[in-house]
């Protein structure tokens, strides 16, 4: 279990969405999770992030900056990102 701690920021949408870039000085943990299975997430570049058919999890990303990202879902879901513990 991949643990984490407060809640940095906070995405929701249903289907395709373009959630901005994101620039963090340590790693993160990634929290998703969809109302039916398939969620994916990719930087501009088309750099695949996530790519999960599970409706919930999480996801330890490194420190770094991941230029104009974008979630592919054909669902209602929900990104958290926080703090990792």
């Amino acid at each position: 279990m991949i643990r984490a701690g407060r809640t940095i920021r906070r995405f929701s949408g249903t289907g395709n969405a373009a959630i901005g870039t994101l620039s963090q000085k340590n790693a993160i943990v990634l929290q998703w999770s969809t109302s039916a299975p398939r969620f994916q997430l990719f930087t501009a570049q088309g750099f695949l992030i996530l790519d999960s058919h599970a409706r919930a999890g999480r996801l330890r990303l490194a420190a770094g900056d991941y230029s104009r990202l974008r979630v592919a879902s054909p669902a209602r879901w929900t990104l958290l990102l926080r703090a990792s513990a």
